[in-house]
């Protein structure tokens, strides 16, 4: 970026009058303007195109963040940009898209977005919490089957219920409290098999999260050590 920079184009100059700076006036000016920005030179460029990255993720607009925010990733790495507008632009832009995916139910990718992030910072708290809701998300196999038994219980019980209802009751009083017990009892380890499932795979993945951020603050450790060793 020039900071010493004298003239810009009538354009930019538009953009930057615009009072109201809330998401939906800069989506409409980018989306308005987009083939006549895209040819202006890369400085004015790439600030209404952060501008534009920036206002789809604060206004909800999560996949197309998602895609455009690629692009300014590149341009990060084309130009070798670090701090843009007193903030890291890669690490700001990448934790962002990660929040786009996972809006979007793209955990995996989420998943993956992190785990790059946190060998970048492995004191993220942040992005370790983040990793954790992520992981959380992306239910394995036995969840689907603990679902299922819990229906299954569920289903049970209300068979039960029916047989009690049209059947022990008007026929057989001195049941109904066996066919109580178990409706209940069935509904209560419903309730169980889904709680315990989840409570698990919720404890697990915070270990998998925590994991994988102390082994990267470990590699990040030697490495600086290693540099340092190698002076």
């Amino acid at each position: 970026m020039s900071p010493t920079r004298t003239y810009h184009s009538a354009l930019y100059r538009d953009f930057a009058s615009i009072k109201d700076r809330r998401p939906g006036p800069i989506i409409r000016f980018f989306e308005q303007h987009e083939n006549e920005i895209r040819l202006l030179d890369f400085d004015e460029y790439f600030e209404m195109l952060t501008a534009y990255c920036d206002a789809l993720f604060e206004a909800g607009a999560y996949g197309e963040h998602r895609i455009v925010s690629d692009e300014v990733i590149a341009g990060v790495i084309e130009a070798n940009i670090g701090i843009y507008q007193g903030k890291d632009l890669f690490y700001h832009t990448l934790f962002r898209k990660a929040a786009s995916c996972y809006h979007v139910h793209r955990f995996a990718e989420a998943t993956h977005i992190l785990r790059e992030l946190i060998k970048i910072s492995p004191t993220d708290a942040l992005a370790r919490r983040f990793l954790h809701r992520c992981l959380f998300r992306q239910y394995p196999r036995w969840i689907q089957g603990a679902r299922a038994l819990a229906i299954f219980l569920v289903l049970w019980s209300l068979l039960i219920t029916i047989v009690e209802l049209l059947w022990v009751r008007t026929l057989y009083l001195q049941w109904v409290w066996l066919f109580e017990y178990v409706r209940y009892g069935l509904l209560a380890a419903a309730l169980l098999v889904v709680a315990g499932a989840f409570g698990w795979h919720y404890v697990r993945t915070g270990w998998e999260a925590r994991a994988f951020a102390n082994e990267a603050a470990r590699r990040k450790r030697e490495a600086r050590q290693a540099t340092e060793e190698g002076r």
